[in-house]
């Protein structure tokens, strides 16, 4: 390993005993927060964002991601370098949610979806972009179609910088939430569903529907064809 790399190692093992410490003493000293409440789930995404670090490192895990414009063949490319068929391609776009391969003896894909409280957090965060009013406090059943395109048309005379830097852009992303917010809203388990490798027209879907990939947060495909680079991740993202 190289210096370099160790003393990031050293570094990274470090901050993940105070995160450990941290949690002791929030066990001990109940009557006290050391976190407060609305940093909790901070809290706990960087503790996992430094264990999954030194796991990387430890195992010397190197990530290759195929990358490009929309339509420029990156999951033919791909199953081309993995050797088999496991990652939806078609002439149009075909991959909406970042797709992850890895290596095991025994395929399998995994389909995580966010919990709705995650989505709310998300589609919210839309909405305050393209300062929607009362944005903090909207759900998929208080924001109409109707409302959402009456406040972007005012946008255009009120905000026109605005207006313009996001028309026919997260415009139509949040329309098209609101549009399928039923089917998208059947998907937000916050769980995930397995299938099976060879199981593509099922679990492909939620690769290439451009709503219910919305519902998804990560997909992992493992694959016995990677045999022999047990050490690689292969991203297919978007374009």
């Amino acid at each position: 390993m190289l210096d370099s790399l160790k003393e990031e190692l050293s570094l990274l093992k470090e901050i993940d005993k105070l995160f450990e410490i941290i949690e002791k003493t929030e066990e001990k000293i109940s009557h006290i927060s050391i976190i407060e409440e609305a940093d909790k789930k901070l809290f706990e995404k960087n503790k996992n964002k430094i264990k999954n670090y030194i796991w990387k490192i430890e195992n010397n895990i190197l990530e290759v991601a195929f990358v490009g414009v929309e339509k420029a063949g990156k999951s033919t490319f791909a199953n081309a370098f993995i050797g088999k068929e496991i990652l939806p391609s078609k002439r149009e776009r075909a991959t909406y949610i970042p797709t992850e391969v890895r290596y095991a003896p025994n395929g399998k894909v995994e389909v995580y979806f966010y919990t709705e409280e995650e989505f709310l957090k998300i589609f919210r965060n839309m909405l305050r972009d393209v300062a929607y009013p009362n944005w903090e406090n909207a759900t998929l059943e208080n924001v109409t179609i109707e409302s959402f395109k009456k406040h972007f048309k005012n946008l255009e005379r009120e905000n026109r910088a605005l207006f313009e830097k996001h028309q026919n852009r997260l415009e139509r992303d949040i329309l098209e939430i609101l549009e399928k917010k039923d089917e998208i809203k059947k998907f937000l388990i916050g769980a995930k569903k397995i299938f099976q490798e060879e199981d593509i027209e099922n679990y492909k879907k939620f690769i290439i529907d451009p709503n219910l990939s919305r519902a998804v947060k990560r997909v992992i495909i493992y694959s016995s064809k990677l045999k022999g680079l047990e050490n690689i991740i292969i991203y297919d993202l978007p374009g």
